[in-house]
């Protein structure tokens, strides 16, 4: 409403040149009706001031009975927005005094007005907002979230701050809608018309329900994997299943996505299907996208059920059947594998509406000049398949291959075989290059894996008979008394110029050692030999100079350090 700012002032009886000043106009409003609007905004802001002091003492009064952590918690949470509400409204009411229509002087006389009231009437509907904000906030951290801790247990508790969190939002999105009349507009009339709104052939509102069945979709999916895992373990419980956290274990993640998924799919109903009788884009680009997760995800869910499945039950099983080949068990695994991809990309083309046998045929057809070119990549897939049929070596078996490589099969593959050298190091040999060469399995006669060592002994032929036989005798207690080493065999072969040569055979069982195996073996029969006298043979070779040694040593010696070519100078008529 508008001031009668003339008989005011006559009232008042003010001298002349206040009430003339007092009468000057800025935007619409004179001095004299911005003091009255300053008054109430002091009166705003004193009694803001007192609330939030009464408010205070109240609760502190009763903090005994509250406690000390809730009363600061009410004090933290009604104190400033209750400030705030009422500073706003009574600052709201006082904008009365202010010019609230237009003049024939000024039609702008009203503007600061209308924004001063829709400012401060937004403030004030904002801060009751903000006041439930924090009483909400309060409920849920001093008396809900502490009763849920205290009666329920397990991964349900985590989605009820994601309620909270729900409920929060929800209350700012009721708040903006109850500021919406503040402007002069319909808040029914103003939702109606943006939900209605339309990009895609799909309304504002078809899309907003269909991300708010997603997020349900989400959060349902986590209390429906969780209650299925805690069923599962109960019953793999009552049922004495031996590690049933392994059969579990990485199951979680792909059914988690599953059941999201499935629900994307049911969310994706609720657009746009057909426009003019063909699909509309984003109904097919969600539905591809969705169908092609889901044939990943089932595809990701049957690969980890395959190797529970041969973790948990078929390799166990395997080694309690002395007539099952554990060879064959690694080829199963990946041919189940391989079948379950194959299945997938199917789903997947399907997905993408493809015909799949269109695709598989094209596919046919140009494999064939793909394997022309790709001959020497899809070689050793054959050849892996050929070593798993004639199987020359199997897991754990010692070979050697083409004499120069050798070492534990320590997986056979359908590309490449590894091998774990006696270094202990891995070879990756491909199967093609195994297949067609000479392979030589060293696996001792009871099927352990093992390496046949051996090595040629020559004792003096200065020894008589007994040294001989004692020479015999402590070759083979020296195998028999290394660990890593078993089954020595010693052999007397042959005369030699001046010695007898003797061949001590014997099998390395402990592979990772080997070397030191050997060097420990050798090492014995160099000290007891020692010990017990027995003469071993050395080849006694002669370099002469004699004959280059004459006048042409300085030419013959030409670049050799000055102390070398004395050294030998001194030694021109001794055999070197």
């Amino acid at each position: 409403m508008n001031m009668d700012l003339e008989t005011l002032l006559s009232a008042i009886s003010l001298p002349e040149p206040f009430a003339s000043a007092l009468k000057t106009v800025f935007f619409g409003n004179s001095l004299f009706q911005y003091g009255f609007w300053a008054l109430a905004i002091l009166a705003g802001w004193t009694a803001a001031l007192i609330a939030g002091f009464v408010l205070r003492r109240i609760v502190r009064r009763f903090a005994p009975r509250l406690g000390d952590n809730l009363a600061q918690r009410l004090i933290w949470a009604l104190g400033v927005p209750l400030e705030l509400m009422i500073f706003c409204t009574l600052t709201y009411a006082g904008t009365v005094v202010l010019t609230a229509a237009p003049t024939d002087a000024d039609p702008r006389a009203h503007w600061v007005h209308w924004g001063a009231s829709h400012l401060f009437a937004v403030a004030v509907r904002l801060a009751a907002f903000w006041l439930a904000a924090r009483i909400l906030e309060v409920l849920w951290k001093e008396l809900l979230r502490p009763a849920i801790d205290r009666s329920i247990q397990g991964e349900e508790k985590r989605y009820f701050p994601v309620l909270y969190r729900l409920a929060q939002t929800f209350l700012w999105i009721t708040a903006v809608i109850y500021c919406i009349p503040v402007f002069g507009f319909d808040a029914v009339t103003l939702v109606h018309t943006i939900l209605s709104y339309q990009a895609l052939h799909n309304t504002v509102g078809q899309y907003i329900a269909f991300l708010s069945l997603a997020l349900l979709t989400m959060l349902l999916a986590r209390m429906l994997v969780g209650k299925l895992r805690q069923l599962l373990r109960e019953l793999a419980r009552r049922r004495a299943v031996a590690n049933e956290e392994a059969w579990f274990k990485g199951l979680e993640k792909p059914l988690l996505f599953f059941v999201i998924l499935i629900g994307f799919r049911l969310a994706i109903s609720v657009l746009t299907e057909k426009v003019g009788g063909e699909d509309a884009l984003v109904y097919i680009v969600l539905s591809s996208i969705v169908g092609v997760l889901l044939a990943i995800d089932v595809t990701w869910l049957f690969l980890i059920l395959i190797d529970r499945l041969f973790e948990n039950f078929i390799v166990p099983l395997a080694s309690t059947k002395e007539s099952f080949d554990q060879q064959l068990i690694p080829l199963m695994r990946k041919a189940a594998k391989m079948a379950v991809g194959i299945v997938g990309f199917i789903f997947i083309i399907k997905a993408l509406g493809k015909d799949p046998a269109a695709v598989l045929a094209g596919l046919g057809i140009g494999g064939v000049a793909i394997g022309f070119a790709a001959k020497d990549t899809l070689s050793p897939f054959i050849s892996g398949i050929a070593i798993y049929l004639t199987r020359p070596y199997k897991l754990g078996d010692y070979i050697v291959v083409n004499n120069n490589v050798e070492g534990t099969v320590e997986d056979i593959g359908l590309r490449a075989t590894i091998l774990r050298t006696k270094q202990g190091t891995s070879y990756i040999m491909p199967n093609d290059s195994i297949i067609n060469t000479p392979i030589h399995n060293m696996m001792s006669p009871d099927g352990r894996a093992a390496a046949f060592d051996g090595t040629y002994m020559r004792i003096d032929i200065s020894n008589d008979p007994e040294k001989r036989d004692q020479a015999l005798a402590l070759f083979k207690e020296i195998v028999e008394n290394t660990p890593g080493a078993e089954r020595p065999e010693i052999f007397f072969l042959e005369y030699g110029g001046d010695d007898m040569t003797l061949f001590l055979s014997y099998w390395v069982t402990d592979l990772k050692h080997f070397w030191a195996i050997r060097h420990a073996i050798m090492m014995a029969v160099d000290d007891r030999t020692r010990e017990m006298g027995i003469e071993m043979a050395t080849p006694s070779s002669y370099l002469s100079f004699r004959g280059y040694l004459g006048g042409d040593w300085p030419t013959i010696n030409m670049g050799m350090p000055a102390e070398l070519q004395a050294l030998l100078a001194a030694q021109k008529n001794k055999p070197v």
